[in-house]
């Protein structure tokens, strides 16, 4: 089963949606904006469908566990290296 993400649009998250294509981002706090990208998608099999699919490309193809570890990697020689 695919899930499309409606998610609020924090500063963290902002990269890992593209509007309308894997996610409908809404700003914090918007009810209006959540019912209507909730809306939007209830009453859309196909764009459910698509975007669900590109959202499943997405993860498989940019946030494998290899690549994940890789930059965590970094990060953590970076901290090593200002903590010295």
């Amino acid at each position: 089963m695919m899930m499309v993400k409606i998610m609020a649009h924090a500063i963290r998250l902002r990269d890992a949606i593209v509007d309308s294509v894997i996610g409908i981002p809404v700003p914090p706090k918007d009810v209006t904006a959540l019912s209507s990208a909730m809306a939007r998608l209830l009453s859309d099999d196909a764009l459910r469908m698509q975007m669900g699919s590109a959202a499943y490309q997405r993860v498989s193809n940019d946030f494998s566990a290899d690549q994940i570890n890789a930059l965590l990697m970094k990060d953590y020689e970076l901290l090593s290296r200002n903590i010295r």
